[in-house]
């Protein structure tokens, strides 16, 4: 069973998943779904509750099963052509079906993996592979079989947003980034190419301090009024997700009029979260 953001005492506005949402009867599913023109794929999170007596990696199968994604507005990609099975502490196993078409062409392929990364929100360190429980999975635009996918790297990456049919998701850049200034430059521009709109206003000063490997200080360059709404929330939802991938662990805004946002306060350093794009129950079920 998918809880609901009503259930968790959710702002409307809020996208991502928090580790107060996680309780001990629940378990946390995230995982990558292209959208229609097989531009981006766009991690999705689902909050699910445990079932007594049922394996976890079954109860994730189950889950993957029961996405609808036409009402996302992404493509039919789940559940995946193979199953899950768990072998080791924070690792799956992905046994495919002997027709699979993951290495079908070099985008298929490239969204196949990028799919599996998203896995690491919930603590998945690898994803081993094997092919009618045959070790290995050939892929060609690769070059070579594939045994295990690490995932325990951070993406380095900004988030800009995707809508579709009413849906809204915080979706990873396409490009990678050596530092988190560059990767807020590039929330501030979108990306028309892949449909994807800014998340920071492209008017807004600011300057960050990273000194903290810890924290991240963001600092709003004239004193500024953040508004309860969608757009405001967003832009430090998109903040914080950033800063993880960068490996910061809190982000304190400085220079707000007012204290609080959302359920964010504004006061303190805000912690980042667990996932993005935490998605309702009537989104994902048939």
């Amino acid at each position: 069973m998918c809880l609901e953001r009503s259930e968790r005492n959710g702002y409307k506005n809020e996208n991502a998943v928090y580790s107060d949402d996680l309780k001990e009867d629940s378990f946390l599913v995230t995982i990558g779904i292209p959208d229609e023109q097989a531009l981006n794929v766009i991690p999705v999170s689902i909050i699910a509750k445990k079932e007594s007596g049922k394996n976890w990696v079954d109860q994730i199968n189950d889950v993957f099963g029961q996405i609808n994604e036409e009402k996302l507005g992404l493509f039919d990609y789940l559940p995946y052509q193979g199953n899950f099975t768990n072998k080791e502490e924070n690792s799956l196993n992905l046994n495919l079906e002997d027709n699979h078409q993951y290495n079908a062409d070099s985008t298929s392929e490239m969204n196949f993996f990028t799919s599996l990364s998203y896995l690491k929100y919930q603590g998945i360190n690898k994803v081993s592979f094997s092919v009618a429980d045959t070790p290995g999975v050939h892929f060609a635009h690769h070059g070579e079989k594939i045994y295990e996918l690490p995932l325990n790297e951070n993406l380095q990456c900004g988030f800009l947003y995707y809508e579709k049919k009413g849906h809204v998701f915080l979706t990873p850049t396409p490009s990678r980034f050596s530092s988190i200034e560059e990767a807020l430059i590039n929330m501030q521009e979108g990306n028309e190419r892949y449909h994807l709109k800014p998340t920071i206003p492209a008017t807004l000063a600011y300057s960050v301090s990273v000194e903290n490997h810890d924290q991240l200080i963001f600092k709003f360059t004239n004193k500024i009024k953040l508004e309860d709404n969608e757009s405001d929330i967003r832009m430090i939802e998109s903040i914080l997700l950033t800063a993880k991938e960068f490996g910061f662990n809190k982000v304190q805004f400085q220079n707000t009029e007012n204290a609080k946002i959302g359920s964010f306060d504004l006061r303190k350093a805000i912690d980042v979260p667990v996932a993005p794009n935490l998605i309702d129950l009537h989104a994902v079920t048939p």
